[in-house]
């Protein structure tokens, strides 16, 4: 029983130390990106206005095909239909492409409600499990700016007991955010 216990000790964490990501070179592609697709990111960030517009006090988020309702207080609810509000999925089936032409898989739409207004939140990976996770994303109009200091920050810290967080600026309303 020991064994198995220590065998999977040593395989999670043989895991979680193998799967750290190079944020720098993903940093330094999504500014490329961003570079090469900006008409892109205008008309997401236009579209995903008019559709906030549209939303309650929920988000929108897409994950895997699918379109999820998410609040503060509840999990993810599945959109079965938009029949109470088409123009709104209009707007999605407009957005969803121009996202998956970034090679983006997962967004989140927040409604226009919230501060600040018209926030939407690119993903382009997230990382969950057995430590607090990191989360690399584009964001429009995003709730707090915490800019990236180059003489002081890395790219590399690590910290278990820490979050560290920072965005950096690209063009109109638009950042890349990092946490960990």
């Amino acid at each position: 029983m020991f064994n198995k216990i220590t065998f999977l000790v040593l395989l999670v964490s043989t895991l979680v130390g193998c799967s750290q990501r190079d944020v720098e070179n993903d940093i330094n592609q999504m500014q490329s990106l961003f570079k090469q697709q900006s008409t892109n990111f205008e008309e997401i960030s236009s579209l995903a206005c008019d559709a906030s517009k549209m939303l309650d006090l929920t988000s929108i988020y897409y994950h895997d095909e699918t379109f999820y309702l998410r609040t503060d207080t509840t999990s993810n609810k599945k959109v079965i239909n938009f029949e109470t509000k088409p123009s709104l999925k209009e707007k999605l089936d407009a957005i969803t492409p121009l996202i998956e032409s970034l090679e983006i898989d997962d967004y989140v739409i927040f409604p226009s409600k919230t501060v600040p207004e018209c926030r939407v939140a690119l993903i382009v990976w997230s990382t969950t499990g057995l430590t607090p996770g990191e989360d690399l994303a584009f964001l429009f109009n995003p709730f707090s700016i915490k800019p990236f200091n180059p003489d002081g920050d890395s790219l590399n810290i690590q910290s278990k007991k820490k979050r560290y967080d920072f965005t950096i600026e690209l063009d109109k309303g638009w950042y890349i955010s990092y946490s960990n």
